[in-house]
């Protein structure tokens, strides 16, 4: 093999790993973007969990948030966001309402 043979090679191999470098680097902001709106969410259901403002009742209560997510991986990532609130009295559901959205995104809160 002669000198120019490697030098090719070696120029391949960089492409290549330049080429790896900016995926990864694509992949970073993505997470990176996910992280924050999903710190956004958890700071959304601890406020709404926490929306009595320590205001004392006589019967057990509680209120539960959850959301169903639908991620689809592609070139653009697409999530769906359903919002459920349920409210128990006593460990018996009394009232349960589903929205489209993020509890942030909705007209109620």
């Amino acid at each position: 093999m002669n000198l120019q043979n490697i030098i090719n090679q070696k120029e391949a191999e960089l492409s290549n790993i330049r080429a790896d470098i900016e995926r990864q680097s694509s992949e970073y902001k993505i997470l990176l973007d996910v992280k924050t709106r999903l710190e956004k969410e958890i700071a959304t259901y601890r406020i709404l969990l926490e929306g009595d403002d320590g205001r004392s009742h006589s019967s057990q209560s509680s209120s539960t948030v959850s959301k169903d997510k639908v991620t689809v991986t592609s070139p653009n990532v697409i999530t769906k966001v359903r919002t459920i609130v349920q409210e128990e009295v006593n460990g018996q559901i009394i009232s349960k309402k589903e929205y489209d959205g993020a509890p942030d995104q909705l007209s109620f809160y």
